[in-house]
Parts: structure tokens; sequence; C-alpha cells
């Protein structure tokens, strides 16, 4: 349905393995986010990791 619409899918999932990524893909979804890909990082560190942390 996303494909007919024109939209992007992300697929979300929290213990995602590498089966499941390539079913993503196959199936048109190239954004995902999970364990795959990176561990939790806290709040604190993401704002370091992205700029926005305040002087």
């Amino acid at each position: 349905m996303s494909k007919s619409l024109h939209m992007n899918v992300i697929a979300e999932d929290e213990e995602i393995t590498r089966a499941q990524a390539n079913l993503h893909l196959r199936e048109g979804c190239y954004h995902a986010q999970g364990f795959l890909y990176t561990e939790l990082v806290p709040f604190k560190i993401l704002i370091k990791l992205i700029g926005l942390e305040q002087a």
C-alpha cells in the first residue's frame, strides 16, 4: 500500500535479524531500525552525537 501512495516505510523491530532485514529489502522497505544496526543509545550520548549538546 505504501508504494502505491509513494510513501517510505520504516521497519521497526527491536531484534531485527539479517533474514528479516533482507525480507524488508525485497519488499521495498529500505529504512529500518533495530539491534542489528545499533544498540540503544542513551539520550545524553545521542545529543552529543547529533551536535545538540549545549555548552
